[in-house]
């Protein structure tokens, strides 16, 4: 019968160990979901060219048509926009020898204000899908050139978060 207590005492013992050692846990779990989305800043523009024609030297003239810009991106974006020499012209303020004048209008520009080969504010906070629909260029032809050849530039819309 010694025996038989002893053998209890362990048993029980060891099971106490066993309780006592494992913790309990009580309580509940909950996730939270997390998304995330990367920016896209994005512009168009269209048309995408035009053609000014054969002009005299010293003349004037604008675009027929109009331009739109569009934010294709999915954050609110301003555009800015820069003009660009041609291969024998110079785009400045004023025009002159060798010198044209570029100009643009609308967005926040309500008249024509000459471009630079620097970027200017063209609009502002254009939502994501929004688009500027009244863009016109005006080009001021050289006073004097000694090139006749098609001169080409480029206007540059650039976009970036608002």
């Amino acid at each position: 019968m010694k025996q038989k207590t002893k053998i209890a005492i362990v048993i029980t013992s060891v099971i106490l160990l066993a309780l006592v050692a494992v913790p309990v846990f009580a309580g509940s779990t909950a996730g939270v979901n997390v998304t995330v989305q990367a920016q896209n800043i994005s512009i168009t523009v269209s048309p995408t060219s035009y053609d000014y024609g054969v002009l005299s030297v010293g003349d004037t003239t604008e675009t027929a048509t109009t331009f739109t810009a569009t934010n294709n991106g999915n954050i609110a974006e301003d555009f800015y926009i820069q003009g660009a020499n041609t291969t024998n012209w110079t785009l400045a303020n004023n025009p002159g020898d060798e010198i044209y004048e570029h100009d643009f209008k609308g967005g926040s520009q309500a008249t024509y204000k000459a471009l630079t080969t620097s970027d200017q504010a063209a609009a502002s906070n254009i939502a994501a899908g929004g688009s500027v629909t009244n863009y016109r260029f005006q080009l001021h032809m050289p006073t004097s050139t000694t090139n006749f050849d098609p001169q080409s530039t480029t206007v540059t819309f650039t976009a970036t978060a608002h």
